[in-house]
């Protein structure tokens, strides 16, 4: 059997507001999260992704990490993150996800 290493979890906080999201990857690296698995996030390819009210979801949520963040062309900000579906899907495993609908997504 191979040795594996084991981490602990000593303290973890829980951040809602845009800039402490920020705040919290420049301090300490990327944030994990989750969300319901919308329909549309399974075709994904490029693009900032955008959760459209009504859209169909499956039972169950999708862990997120959220690496970094970036703006369009019109400034408007939106996450990169990454989940479990592996370099095939999305942008080489990646996500860009509208910020400011993060109750709506990550809700």
């Amino acid at each position: 059997m191979s040795e594996c290493q084991t981490y602990k979890i000593f303290d973890f906080c829980v951040i809602q507001k845009e800039e402490d999201i920020k705040r919290e990857i420049m301090n300490n690296g990327p944030v994990v999260t989750a969300s319901q698995i919308y329909l549309d996030l399974l075709t994904y390819k490029s693009g900032v992704y955008q959760y459209i009210e009504g859209t169909k979801k499956f039972r169950g949520l999708q862990q997120w990490k959220i690496v970094g963040w970036d703006q369009d062309e019109n400034e408007d900000t939106y996450w990169i993150a990454e989940n479990t579906w592996g370099e095939t899907w999305g942008e080489d495993g990646l996500i860009r996800i509208k910020a400011g609908q993060d109750k709506n997504f990550f809700g």
